[in-house]
């Protein structure tokens, strides 16, 4: 039987058939043919924030990452097949002069995952914190082989359900995202004890900026990275600071 792993190799699961996934046609004749392709059936892509859940030990393992074109970028949305990298939808959406509402820290994460997980970072003032609550569309293959599809115009209370599914309604084949023009944002870093950060935490959220922090509690230490969008600013992105910031943090 084959092996695979999670990224950290904590998770393993020997399935009994692989299939790499290259259309929704793919995924249909899997779950309509339950004898060649037995149960547990489950969809991974980039195996990362892998759980005991997601193993499939004598039954079948989809792989998404075949499914990776972006299909449409108009009207202020992207529309993505799930095996997609969310980093290498950005830097698209980048190019064009445009970005995601949340721009999260695991981008190695596919948009199946995006759409239906919950995928999160420090929510920006006036915006959600969550990738999956700005996904607006989802197509999926249900465990009956059939097709769903689901808009938030057509059918929000589905969509709600769906955007915190984790992939047990059936296995996401397309999301689409609202996006939006391009920001500079600002950000800095500050360190308090821990209490200090508890008491001045009323004041710290009257700032008006998104707050992801680290908390060093053998140092009874937390660092706070605050983040805001300044579209006033006249000088150019600097874009080395973020791989130095994210070589200290690591």
């Amino acid at each position: 039987m084959p092996k695979i792993t999670n990224w950290f190799g904590d998770v393993v699961s020997n399935p009994k058939v692989v299939v790499e996934a290259g259309s929704t046609k793919d995924i249909v004749r899997v779950l309509r043919d339950p004898v060649n392709f037995p149960s547990p059936v489950r969809a991974v892509g980039s195996n990362h924030s892998e759980t005991a859940c997601g193993a499939a030990d004598g039954g079948t393992v989809i792989k998404m990452r075949g499914m990776n074109r972006i299909l449409e970028i108009a009207g202020g949305t992207v529309r993505v097949e799930a095996g997609a990298i969310l980093i290498d939808v950005a830097e698209e959406l980048k190019r064009r002069g445009l970005q995601f509402f949340v721009n999260t820290e695991i981008g190695g994460l596919t948009i199946g995952s995006a759409a239906c997980a919950g995928t999160k970072d420090a929510s920006m003032p006036g915006e959600f914190g969550q990738v999956s609550s700005y996904c607006i569309g989802i197509k999926m293959v249900l465990a009956s082989g059939k097709t769903l599809e689901a808009t938030e115009s057509n059918d929000p209370d589905l969509m709600r359900l769906l955007r915190c599914s984790y992939g047990t309604f059936g296995v996401v084949t397309e999301a689409t995202f609202l996006i939006r023009p391009i920001q500079p944002m600002e950000v800095f870093h500050e360190t308090f004890a821990v209490k200090e950060f508890a008491a001045r935490l009323p004041e710290l959220w009257a700032r008006g900026y998104s707050m992801m922090y680290y908390m060093f509690l053998f140092d009874e230490r937390v660092t706070v990275e605050f983040r805001r969008y300044n579209p006033k600013t006249k000088s150019q992105p600097d874009e080395h600071v973020w791989a130095l910031r994210n070589y200290l943090w690591s």
